[in-house]
C-alpha cells in the first residue's frame, strides 16, 4: 500500500511523465521538416506526410490525409503539384497558412500565443503537484499521534487466573 512517505516519489514520476509528453510535442513541432523530393514527382507518402499536418478546412475536425471530402482532395492535389514543383514541406505548409491561417495546422506552432498550448499543461501539472503535496503534508500533521505502550507483565496471580479460565473453557 502506498503511504505518505511514497507520495514525493509518485508525484515526481507524474511530473516527469507530464514534462516528457510536453517536451515530445515541442520537439515534434520544432524539428526540421524533410525537404520535398527533387525528382519532380510526388508519391503518396510525401503527399500524406504534408497532408497529416493540415486540418481539412471544410469541417476543421480531421487531418487532410484521412478526411474524405472535395476540399481535402483538392488540398492533396495542390500538395502533389507543389511537391512536383520542388517545394519543401515547410514551403507548402506556409502556402496553406497564408490561405487559411494558423487554424489549418494540425499541431500548432510553438510561437506567439500558441506557446501557451505547450507550456501551460506543464505549469498546471507542477502547480497541481505542489497543491497535492501541501494537502498531504497538512493531513499528515492533523493525525493524532499514537503512543505505543509497553505490554504489562503478568504476575503469578494473573497467570493462575488465565489458566483457570482456560480450564473452565475447555470443560
Amino acid at each position: 500500500m502506498l503511504t505518505l512517505k511514497h507520495s514525493p516519489i509518485i508525484l515526481t514520476i507524474i511530473l516527469l511523465t507530464g514534462l516528457s509528453v510536453v517536451a515530445q510535442g515541442i520537439q515534434q513541432n520544432l524539428s526540421p521538416k524533410a525537404a520535398g523530393d527533387t525528382s519532380r514527382t510526388a508519391n503518396l507518402n510525401q503527399i500524406n506526410n504534408v497532408a497529416r499536418q493540415l486540418i481539412a478546412p471544410c469541417c476543421w475536425k480531421q487531418t487532410v490525409d484521412v478526411h474524405s471530402s472535395e476540399s481535402s482532395d483538392k488540398i492533396k492535389k495542390e500538395i502533389g503539384t507543389a511537391l512536383s514543383e520542388g517545394l519543401t514541406e515547410e514551403q507548402i505548409i506556409n502556402r496553406f497558412i497564408a490561405e487559411y491561417g494558423e487554424r489549418i495546422l494540425a499541431i500548432p506552432r510553438a510561437s506567439g500565443f500558441n506557446w501557451m498550448l505547450w507550456v501551460l499543461p506543464a505549469l498546471f501539472l507542477l502547480a497541481g503537484s505542489i497543491v497535492v503535496v501541501m494537502i498531504l503534508r497538512h493531513i499528515s500533521h492533523l493525525r493524532p499521534s499514537v503512543e505505543v505502550s509497553q505490554p504489562q507483565s503478568i504476575n503469578d496471580a494473573g497467570l493462575k487466573r488465565i489458566e483457570r479460565e482456560l480450564e473452565e473453557f475447555d470443560a
